[in-house]
């Protein structure tokens, strides 16, 4: 059965009479809940989820698009299916389970990756590494820490094909890292939190700027010519990684810019300067005869 108020985005309250022997809105929940088995049924935009509540059940917040932040307690060991699909304003999703909750999930965050791009998956400290791993959670593209109601802030690094690593990190320090190109590349751009700060890579060393919360660092990698063949002695072409965007400037007007997987499967192509979306992953990036390996 679907949503019983498909298309309420909007809808900001929910209360159950008091007599109803069959469902409650306990605790001033903003929901309606099953009462005997203690299963959420139906919420909306200032739905609280109440600390005894086991499940969350299919289409409970579908289209719920006005709800900006969820706290779903670590007494629920079920959330049925596309309970928070098109729930497009999500930024927060806060877990309180130490590990992973991985049975008895059936999608719950729908099919459109919405919720797993806009919102930051909050996990309680130590457990962050294991939810970047678990099914359904690892789809986020923001998990942090917290502990006693403060975050834990990270810089998120993004290397060629290297992986992505997350760092804890302390507001008000700089952080030096040492970048490495493999055997036959080159540092071809590195952005801080999207500003282009290749300039500052000295000796292959990069300091951050002072940090202020969470960051993220990117640096994309271009071949170099040593065994190959000469094609451009002083290119001007520029590839940037940001989120899930790679963007190439000063390209010649028709360049062809060709898009592969890491495997040499062909993805995607554009012409001239250009930004292309792009899931999470490793590619290379064709610019007339120049190549370029890209982490998003």
């Amino acid at each position: 059965m679907l949503n019983i108020f498909y298309d309420c985005s909007s809808l900001t309250s929910i209360v159950v009479d008091e007599n109803n022997s069959v469902y409650d809105s306990r605790e001033n929940c903003n929901a309606i809940i099953e009462t005997s088995t203690n299963t959420l049924i139906q919420g909306c935009s200032n739905t609280i989820i109440p600390n005894d509540i086991t499940s969350i059940g299919d289409y409970a917040f579908w289209d719920c698009s006005s709800l900006t932040s969820v706290t779903i307690p670590s007494s629920v060991t079920s959330i049925g299916s596309l309970a928070f699909q098109g729930c497009s304003g999500l930024t927060s999703v806060k877990v309180n389970w130490n590990r992973p909750l991985t049975n008895n999930l059936s999608n719950p965050f729908g099919w459109d990756n919405s919720v797993y791009n806009n919102a930051t998956l909050y996990v309680p400290k130590g457990t962050a590494v294991m939810y970047m791993t678990a099914d359904e959670w690892s789809e986020f593209a923001n998990i942090l820490e917290f502990e006693d109601g403060e975050d834990v802030h990270y810089i998120t690094i993004r290397m060629g094909d290297g992986g992505v690593l997350k760092q804890s990190v302390d507001v008000g320090k700089t952080y030096t890292y040492t970048v490495c190109a493999d055997e036959g590349w080159e540092v071809n751009t590195l952005t801080f939190d999207g500003k282009d700060m290749t300039s500052l890579l000295m000796d292959d060393q990069f300091s951050t700027p002072v940090i202020t919360g969470n960051s993220e660092l990117n640096v994309v990698f271009k071949q170099n010519e040593t065994g190959l063949k000469k094609v451009m002695s002083h290119s001007d072409v520029k590839v940037y990684a940001s989120n899930k965007n790679i963007t190439v400037t000063g390209a010649d007007m028709n360049a062809k810019v060709d898009v592969y997987s890491i495997n040499g499967a062909f993805v995607t192509s554009a012409i001239g300067n250009t930004t292309i979306p792009l899931e999470h992953g490793v590619y290379i990036v064709k610019v007339g005869q120049e190549s370029f390996k890209v982490r998003l």
